[in-house]
């Protein structure tokens, strides 16, 4: 819940803006993504070897599957008007 609510809000803010921007800085949101599993695993929350299993286990969409929802959803609202751009020009 912590995670959910503190450290996943950080790391997809503005995300449907530069997605695709910078690949060093992907992986790093991806490296602390895999670094909360990680700390999950150490403090007992499932007894396991495989980060991403465990991930997997909890039902955690990846970062780059989240920042493409996001994007999506980003477009379809610029689409319709919701945003405030002005797409006209």
């Amino acid at each position: 819940m912590a995670y959910k609510c503190l450290v996943r809000a950080v790391l997809e803010y503005s995300s449907a803006a530069w997605d695709t921007y910078a690949k060093d800085n992907i992986y790093k949101v991806e490296m602390v993504y895999r670094s909360v599993g990680s700390a999950l695993s150490q403090v007992g929350y499932r007894n396991t070897s495989s980060i991403s299993e465990m991930l997997k286990d909890l039902q955690w969409d990846t970062m780059e599957e989240r920042r493409k929802r996001n994007r999506q959803s980003m477009f379809y609202k610029i689409h319709i008007g919701q945003t405030g751009i002005d797409t006209r020009k």
